[in-house]
């Protein structure tokens, strides 16, 4: 007659092969794993699931992201990744990085994969869809933010990192995302990665 809840607790095989650790509750933070053999164990049952292969997430045609992927992107980004934002809910939305653009208009194939999506609570969602911001993931789990007025910022697993103030220009070409690279590099690398190449750099030096 006890109600039925769904908790998702992250533990490593490490952790339960020496019989200590830490185990991490979602919307929660960290528990040992005495807490939860102790308090939790006898009152509850446990479905183990597998380790997912985020990397290799087939991607899909359709605007709809299957649950697959939703698993996958929550388990590579739990947080959203707009600058210095700090939600973990699962009840975020799923953005395609660059825009969806339907099959039948001139749309590549697989534009719902883990490399073109990145968690937005629904506010950013429509701040990034209506207010000027840009961004791009040049490598999957890196956005770049670019805000109306030229910031540039870097979001990862680690947080944010601001790249570049504001401009004394904001017209500047360069600050576009789109823009394309002041120099030519090899043909496997794609524009927005030696674009990423140049911020970086710019940002070290």
């Amino acid at each position: 007659l006890l109600p039925t809840i769904t908790l998702y607790l992250h533990i490593a095989t490490e952790t339960l092969a020496a019989g200590e650790g830490v185990v991490r509750w979602e919307d929660q933070g960290p528990v040992t794993l005495a807490y939860l053999r102790d308090v939790l164990g006898p009152q509850c049952r446990f479905t183990i699931r597998p380790v997912l292969d985020l990397a290799g997430q087939a991607p899909v045609d359709d605007y709809e992201i299957p649950h697959r992927l939703r698993e996958a992107m929550h388990l590579r980004t739990p947080a959203d990744v707009f600058p210095y934002a700090t939600n973990t809910s699962r009840r975020t939305d799923l953005d395609h990085t660059h825009p969806y653009r339907p099959p039948h208009a001139g749309g590549p194939p697989g534009q719902t994969s883990t490399a073109n999506l990145g968690p937005l609570t629904r506010y950013h969602h429509r701040v990034k869809t209506h207010t000027g911001w840009q961004s791009a993931q040049p490598f999957p789990g890196t956005y770049l933010w670019r805000a109306p007025h030229g910031a540039l910022y870097l979001t990862d697993h680690t947080g944010t990192t601001q790249i570049r103030p504001t401009p004394d220009h904001p017209d500047d070409p360069r600050m576009n995302l789109g823009a394309a690279p002041a120099h030519r590099g090899p043909s496997s690398v794609t524009r927005l990665e030696r674009r990423f190449t140049d911020l970086i750099t710019d940002h070290a030096a």
